[in-house]
């Protein structure tokens, strides 16, 4: 899923040299993450209607404390605060 949602945004993203993902040893992982400015950005993609956070990205969000983290969702729209980072939900529709 992740894969096929990349090739749609990616041009939208204007990151690609930039765009990595993130696993950890015992398998935790974020999608994506984009380094720009010496900033971390951790992106999900939960295609869901409602608001969903994985235990990886609480990890990545405690190891690297982001300003910002970005959620795709299929339809939801919101944005919360975890510790000192803006989590984002954004629907795939806005791109």
């Amino acid at each position: 899923m992740e894969n096929y949602l990349l090739k749609d945004i990616k041009g939208l993203l204007n990151l690609l040299p930039d765009l990595k993902y993130w696993r950890t040893k015992s398998k935790a992982e974020v999608d994506f993450v984009i380094e720009k400015e010496q900033n971390v950005y951790p992106v999900e993609i939960k295609y869901v209607s409602k608001r969903r956070i994985g235990k990886s990205f609480y990890s990545f969000i405690n190891k690297f404390n982001p300003k910002t983290g970005i959620i795709l969702t299929k339809d939801y729209l919101a944005e919360e605060k975890i510790k000192n980072t803006k989590v984002k939900f954004i629907p795939l529709s806005y791109f």
